[in-house]
């Protein structure tokens, strides 16, 4: 069985962050918090962090 190039995975890594952020963008728990909430919270920063580290990665 041959595996796909790591750098498809990490894409589709990049893919499934982005969905999980933006949803949670979007529900009503994150709806209330501004902008400047949303850039200090722990987990979009810690999200946030691991698609730069990602980008690296494939770079």
């Amino acid at each position: 069985m041959q595996m796909g190039s790591p750098s498809k995975g990490i894409y589709i890594l990049q893919g499934e962050i982005t969905l999980v952020v933006t949803v949670m963008r979007r529900s009503s728990r994150w709806s209330a918090h501004s902008q400047r909430d949303e850039d200090g919270d722990p987990l979009l920063s810690s999200f946030a962090q691991l698609k730069d580290v990602l980008n690296i990665l494939i770079s």
